[in-house]
């Protein structure tokens, strides 16, 4: 059994609605935050040129705990909202895909937002 090591904060970034001014243009986001461990993994080489060929940049996978990741579901106005962005060292990426591995394991695979 391969001992998985979550020693990295990174933040979870849920986005729950928009915001707008008083003129109905959109102004920003309503975002929850929830802070989780994970363990940062980098991208192996096939799997950054088979995301390529597919289209999307693959920069980071973060391995967390499935019930760390549902933290940052959000349930509200009868639709659930999933986590989109992460945030690592001060750098945002996009998320890109989620895996669940085992029961403990679930990867969270993202590129980065330039």
């Amino acid at each position: 059994m391969v001992n998985i090591v979550r020693n990295e904060l990174i933040k979870l970034i849920t986005v729950t609605g928009r915001t707008r001014n008083r003129n109905g243009f959109e102004t920003g986001e309503e975002c929850q935050e929830n802070e989780i461990f994970a363990e940062v993994k980098s991208v192996g080489r096939t799997e950054y040129y088979d995301a390529l060929r597919a289209g999307v940049k693959t920069s980071r996978i973060f391995d967390v705990h499935p019930e760390d990741y549902q933290m940052g579901c959000i349930a509200k106005d009868d639709k659930t909202y999933r986590p989109s962005r992460v945030i690592y060292e001060g750098t945002e990426y996009r998320i890109g895909r989620t895996y669940c591995k085992s029961i403990d394991s679930m990867e969270i695979t993202c590129e980065e937002v330039e």
